[in-house]
């Protein structure tokens, strides 16, 4: 029988601002914590209740955290720079594993999350016991660009960006630049997790 749950809230400082996380910890909580990256217009409370869900049902801690710019963690201090899946693996990942002091975990990413997770697990493979991908973008595809443009266009209709408000507040604006600027780029247009991929091993 599932286990009862147990939810907290965290603060995590990082150099350029302070991380919104919250976790779910089953009583008896057993294994690797489950660690989870949001997609591009995500943040924690866009899971829903798939987190604790999650974590009833396999017994283990999982983690969700807003990326800087993102939820209700501090604002990104500029425009999103183009190595942002880098930055995640390569700042956010070792706050949040000294914050919830986890030996190992298991990085679980959706969308660009999903990236995030293998760059993770690329970067820091003895952290991570295993890694669970959902629609993980490993290139950048013409009808992601085609996509995303659509979604440009949507958003742009009078009332729309409310809907991201609700989840970002005064940061919607920024996070829906960050996405749409970064993926329909010229710069970001070669950009594949081939290198990461090649590096994950177990």
């Amino acid at each position: 029988m599932p286990s009862a749950v147990v939810t907290r809230e965290h603060w995590i400082n990082s150099h350029q601002g302070r991380l919104f996380a919250q976790d779910w910890t089953p009583a008896a909580a057993h294994g690797e914590p489950i660690l989870l990256l949001h997609d591009s217009l995500g943040c924690v409370t866009l899971w829903r209740d798939f987190p604790e869900q999650l974590a009833r049902h396999t017994g283990r801690q999982v983690i969700a955290y807003d990326r800087l710019g993102f939820g209700r963690s501090d604002p990104y201090p500029d425009a999103l720079p183009l190595d942002f899946i880098e930055e995640e693996a390569r700042d956010s990942f070792p706050l949040l594993q000294a914050h919830f002091d986890f030996e190992h975990c298991i990085p679980f990413g959706h969308s660009v999350g999903g990236a995030m997770a293998v760059t993770c697990a690329a970067r820091h493979p003895q952290a991570c016991a295993a890694l669970i991908t959902e629609s993980a973008q490993a290139f950048v595809e013409q009808r992601t660009r085609d996509g995303i443009r659509a979604a440009e266009q949507e958003f742009a209709r009078e009332g729309q960006l409310e809907r991201l408000q609700k989840y970002h507040g005064d940061k919607a604006f920024w996070v829906l630049r960050a996405w749409v600027d970064t993926w329909l780029s010229d710069e970001f247009s070669d950009w594949t997790l081939d290198a990461q991929l090649k590096q994950v091993k177990w």
